[in-house]
């Protein structure tokens, strides 16, 4: 889809009409729609997309969130894990109370649980972030079969998807990066996907 002959334009346009539609779906722009290989990329690249000093999440994300927040913590940046009650919902009182103290650079709070389906108050948690200056990052891999997601994406400064949730195929991911803004990207190349995520497009697995 990145060349000029007539077969890679047409690519292109399948490829950018399948961007318009899943911005659609999901409340975005197109141009705020980064499509990456799954759900563990796009999280990888939401969490490294700026250079953080301290990062938060809470006590039962994903494992793509998890195990990039002991990455984070081996290259110097603080992770704080934050607590969840009884039925696997975040504590936001005891959320915001440590974020008005130590403000997190960011904040990565899933909206469904992958395991016991837990729904978190992302509302509330965008709410916070907005008012210490932290940046979010929502894991909605697995809301959007269940969920109108369209809320999570306007508050949010990150959102992760893949498709095997929702009826597509293994192999394809979006991230949404609110206002388009520049972020560092895991892979370096031919400067695909807004120069956010290189590498040639999966154009049958997107479309």
């Amino acid at each position: 889809p990145s060349g000029v002959h007539r077969r890679a334009r047409a690519a292109r346009a399948l490829l950018e009409d399948a961007r318009d539609r899943f911005a659609a779906v999901v409340g975005a722009s197109p141009h705020e729609i980064v499509f990456t290989g799954c759900g563990t990329e796009s999280l990888n690249l939401a969490l490294r997309a700026v250079p953080l000093s301290t990062f938060a999440c809470s006590a039962i994300e994903h494992d793509a969130v998890r195990e990039t927040a002991v990455a984070l913590a081996r290259q110097g940046t603080a992770v704080r894990e934050l607590a969840v009650d009884a039925h696997a919902v975040l504590d936001v009182a005891a959320f915001e109370d440590a974020q008005r103290r130590a403000p997190a650079g960011m904040v990565a709070v899933m909206a469904v649980n992958n395991e016991v389906g837990t729904v978190q108050p992302i509302g509330r948690v965008a709410e916070i972030c907005a008012d210490t200056g932290a940046l979010l990052a929502v894991d909605a891999v697995q809301a959007l079969s269940w969920l109108d997601v369209r809320p999570l994406v306007a508050a949010a400064d990150f959102v992760a998807f893949s498709a095997h949730k929702f009826g597509g195929p293994k192999g394809v991911g979006a991230l949404v990066v609110r206002g388009g803004r520049s972020i560092e990207p895991l892979l370096h190349g031919g400067g695909q996907e807004q120069e956010r995520r290189s590498g040639t497009q999966n154009v049958a697995g997107i479309v």
